[in-house]
């Protein structure tokens, strides 16, 4: 009896956390151009540097959560978020001063 599951599920699994990659870089990135945002409009540096600390550590906890799951995971996760940060700044490559 083959208790293996079968190869669609792997995929499935891999194209989920790849989901969640793009997920988290987005939110990332979103909350990096918010802080931009506050430091051109002259905000208080320590809000800006709040922000940044919070955001990397939250990106850092979700992709070590990942990482329990195994290396594949991580990778696909990893290039989520990696294609999320593509997409975003091609985008807001047009709103750039």
């Amino acid at each position: 009896m083959n208790l293996d599951p079968p190869a669609w599920i792997f995929v499935l699994r891999m194209a989920a956390f790849f989901l969640l990659g793009i997920g988290g870089g987005a939110l990332y990135l979103y909350a990096a151009w918010m802080s931009v945002q506050l430091l051109a409009k002259g905000a208080y540096m320590g809000k800006a540097m709040i922000a940044m600390t919070c955001r990397f550590v939250l990106l850092a906890l979700a992709l070590g959560l990942v990482s329990q799951r195994g290396a594949g995971p991580l990778l696909a996760a990893a290039s989520g978020v990696f294609v999320a940060r593509s997409l975003i700044l091609r985008r807001l490559k047009d709103r750039a001063v």
